[in-house]
C-alpha cells in the first residue's frame, strides 16, 4: 500500500516537473520579440555600419603665361606745381631729343616757362619755352634784344627748317619772364620764309586769340614791315622807313619805330605808336 502512495507521489512529481518546463518553455516563446528585463532575454544582433567613401579627384590645369617684351621704355617725370624747376632740362625718351618747346610739353604737361635744350637739324639749341599762356608749349623765335634796331636786315634765332614747320605764333612784350600783351594766330605763310620786320609793308588777314582769355577776334588786319605811318596801327604805309608789328582793333602788342633812329615803342594796338618805350620789355615771337 505503501508502494502504492509512493509511486504515485513521484509520478505527480514527474508530472509537475513536466508542465514546469512546458510552461518556462512558452513563456520565453512569449517575450522573446518583447523588450524585457529577464537577464535571459535574447539580445538582438548589431546592425552592420556601412561606411561610403567619396574619392574625389582634382585635375591641376596649366595656366599660360603671356610674356610681353616691352622694346621701349618711357618714363614720365611728375613736376608737381609748387615743386621748383631747373631752368633747362633734358627729357630722354625715344632717341632722347626734344625738338621744340611742345614737344617737351606733350611729355611733361607740367613743366614751367624757363630755358631747354632742342635739337633742330642734329644741332642742339639752348631756347626759351613758354608753357603757360595758350596751352603752353611755345618756343620763342625772336626776340628784340635793344631798345633801337636802325636796320632793315632781321632773322629768326632758329633756323628757318624750324620756322617754316610752324602752325601758330604768339607774339608778345617780354618782361622779364612774363609775356604782356600775348595773342596768338596762324602763322602767315609770309613769315615762314622771312622776318616780318623784313617786309617793307606787309598786311595780312588773321583770326587772332588772346592768349590769357582764349578770346577770339576774327578778321582782324595784321600789319607788319617797315614804311612809314602816321600815328596808329591801321595806318596805312604812306612810304619811309618807320617799322610796326601790330594786329588792329585789338589789344595785342604794338611794336612801332623798328627800322629808325628813334628808339622803339612798345604800346598796345589800340594805342598811339609813341605812348611808352620800350625798356624792359621785349618784343618777342613765339611759334608751335
Amino acid at each position: 500500500m505503501l508502494k502504492i502512495i509512493l509511486l504515485t507521489m513521484s509520478l505527480l512529481l514527474l508530472l509537475d516537473a513536466s508542465d514546469y518546463s512546458r510552461a518556462n518553455s512558452a513563456a520565453k516563446d512569449a517575450f522573446k520579440d518583447l523588450d524585457c528585463d529577464f537577464g535571459d532575454c535574447p539580445k538582438p544582433a548589431p546592425e552592420p555600419k556601412v561606411i561610403i567613401q567619396e574619392k574625389v579627384i582634382i585635375k591641376e590645369v596649366p595656366v599660360e603665361k603671356e610674356v610681353v617684351v616691352e622694346k621701349e621704355v618711357i618714363v614720365e617725370k611728375v613736376i608737381y606745381k609748387d615743386r621748383e624747376v631747373e631752368d633747362a632740362i633734358e627729357v630722354f625718351a625715344g632717341d632722347g631729343k626734344n625738338y621744340s618747346c611742345q614737344d617737351i610739353k606733350e611729355k611733361l604737361p607740367h613743366s614751367k616757362s624757363g630755358y631747354y635744350d632742342i635739337f633742330i637739324e642734329n644741332q642742339k639749341y639752348n631756347v626759351y619755352c613758354e608753357m603757360r599762356l595758350a596751352g603752353g608749349g611755345w618756343t620763342r623765335v625772336w626776340q628784340a634784344d635793344r631798345e633801337n634796331y636802325h636796320q632793315t636786315q632781321y632773322d629768326y634765332d632758329l633756323p628757318y627748317s624750324f620756322v617754316e614747320n610752324s602752325i601758330y605764333t604768339m607774339i608778345s612784350f617780354d618782361n622779364r619772364g612774363r609775356q604782356l600783351l600775348a595773342h596768338n594766330f596762324k602763322t602767315p605763310q609770309e613769315w615762314k620764309v622771312q622776318h616780318p620786320m623784313m617786309y617793307s609793308r606787309g598786311t595780312a588777314r588773321v583770326d587772332v586769340f588772346d592768349s590769357y582769355t582764349n578770346k577770339m577776334h576774327r578778321n582782324r588786319k595784321l600789319i607788319y614791315g617797315f614804311e612809314n605811318f602816321s600815328s596808329k596801327c591801321n595806318d596805312g604805309f604812306k612810304g619811309g622807313d618807320w617799322g610796326k608789328v601790330c594786329i588792329a582793333y585789338t589789344k595785342a602788342p604794338f611794336y612801332a619805330s623798328f627800322n629808325h633812329r628813334q628808339k622803339d615803342y612798345c604800346n598796345t594796338s589800340q594805342e598811339h605808336y609813341n605812348t611808352r618805350r620800350c625798356q624792359e620789355k621785349r618784343f618777342s615771337i613765339f611759334m608751335k
